[in-house]
């Protein structure tokens, strides 16, 4: 068999087969021909199944979040990821790191739950600042959808006491989100 050939071109099968199996196929196969999205959407589905499903949150859940984050960062750290690819994946990477962090906690150092890894991707993708969030008049311009869309996955976070002091970066953001989301609201209302 070649070796770089990929022994099996199957989301669903590969996703059938669990959250290890699937990292250490990204491992060995990233960045080789392969439906790499539909297998980190695979996965943070599985994730959110199994969150919600259980009682209270799994290894297992966290395990989905660790493959659909690892692919999601890859994708958008590939050379070849044009602008909007990298955008998606990083949303997509925040979401799953602001959900991992909320569920399972903080941890320094792992590839999901460390807060500064979340402050740093976070930071990568805002192409405006809070003041410019604020006044900007253009609700449809994708700098200010992105910052909307991804200050909503951390917000939860802000409520967390341990966490609130340390997200200060990223504190004014989801407050000028916030104020938009508010202002949009009230101008629709109208």
């Amino acid at each position: 068999m070649n070796a770089n050939a990929l022994p099996e071109r199957s989301v669903e099968a590969l996703l059938s087969k669990g959250p290890d199996e699937c990292l250490k196929f990204i491992g060995e196969h990233f960045p080789t021909g392969f439906d790499w999205l539909d297998l980190a959407e695979g996965a943070a589905f599985k994730s959110a199944a199994d969150t919600v499903l259980a009682e209270r949150p799994s290894q297992m859940g966290l395990d989905w979040i660790r493959v659909a984050v690892d692919i999601y960062e890859h994708l958008a750290d590939h050379p070849g990821a044009d602008h909007g690819l990298r955008v998606k994946c990083v949303e997509s990477a925040i979401a799953g790191r602001a959900k991992a962090i909320g569920l399972w906690g903080e941890e320094a150092g792992d590839p999901v739950r460390d807060l500064d890894a979340l402050v740093t991707r976070f930071l990568s993708i805002m192409e405006v600042t809070p003041e410019e969030l604020r006044t900007d008049d253009k609700p449809l311009d994708p700098a200010i959808g992105t910052a909307l869309l991804v200050t909503q996955f951390i917000e939860p976070l802000l409520k967390m006491n341990a966490l609130k002091a340390r997200l200060f970066e990223i504190a004014e953001y989801c407050e000028a989100a916030r104020d938009v989301r508010e202002r949009t609201e009230r101008l629709l209302a109208q």
